[in-house]
C-alpha cells in the first residue's frame, strides 16, 4: 500500500487470500477499513493427498483442486456463460501457472493456525461469503469464522463451491457490494 500511495483500503480475499486479508485487518487496523472473505475458514487444513500431489507436481493436484473446488453444477456444466466448462477451464488455468505456486499456497494454508486468535481482533467492517457446497472451506467453517469476527455479516451462496466467483459471478459480486 505504501508503494502505491494508498492510505486506506478495503480488502477482498478468496481462500488463502482471505487469510491474508484477515491478518492485514488485525495488523493494520488504521489502514484497513473493511474485509470481505470468500471461501474462508479460521483454519484451512489441506488433505494430505492433495498436498503431496502438489509438492510432487502431479496432475492429480489440479484434478483434486478443481473437483473439490466446484459445486455440483460446476461438474456438469453449470457455467454462467454458454459453452464455458468450469472443470476444463480450471484445469487449464492451473496447468498454466508456476509449478511450485500451488504447493506453496497449499502449504501456507495447511500451516496457518492464527485464525481463531486473529478473528476476534478485527475492528473494521467485515463480510464472509460462503458457498453451500464448498468442500475446501466447508460452509460450517465459514459460519464459524464469521461468528468469531465482531459484527461480521454473512452472505450464503446456494449451490456454490469454493470457486464461487466462477460458479456464480453475479451473486458473488452482489454479496461483495454489501460490504463496500
Amino acid at each position: 500500500m505504501d508503494a502505491s500511495g494508498v492510505e486506506e483500503a478495503r480488502l477482498v480475499g478468496h481462500s488463502m487470500g482471505a487469510l491474508v486479508a484477515l491478518e492485514c485487518a488485525v495488523r493494520y487496523p488504521k489502514r484497513i477499513s473493511g474485509i470481505s472473505l470468500m471461501g474462508a475458514a479460521a483454519e484451512m487444513p489441506v488433505h494430505p493427498e492433495l498436498l503431496n500431489a502438489a509438492k510432487n507436481n502431479q496432475p492429480l493436484a489440479y484434478d483434486l483442486v478443481c473437483s473439490w473446488g466446484l459445486g455440483i453444477r460446476g461438474h456438469i456444466g453449470g457455467a454462467p456463460v454458454p459453452g464455458m466448462n468450469l472443470m476444463g477451464g480450471g484445469l487449464s488455468l492451473m496447468a498454466s501457472g508456476q509449478k511450485e505456486a500451488l504447493a506453496a499456497g497449499l502449504e501456507a494454508c495447511n500451516e496457518y493456525s492464527s485464525g481463531k486468535e486473529s478473528a476476534p481482533k478485527v475492528s473494521c467492517s467485515s463480510l464472509v461469503v460462503i458457498g453451500t457446497e464448498d468442500r475446501m472451506s466447508p460452509a460450517f467453517k465459514g459460519r464459524e469464522l464469521a461468528s468469531l469476527i465482531p459484527d461480521c455479516k454473512q452472505e450464503i451462496l446456494p449451490g456454490c463451491g469454493h470457486m464461487m466467483m466462477l460458479e456464480d459471478s453475479k451473486s458473488s459480486l452482489e454479496a461483495l457490494k454489501k460490504n463496500l
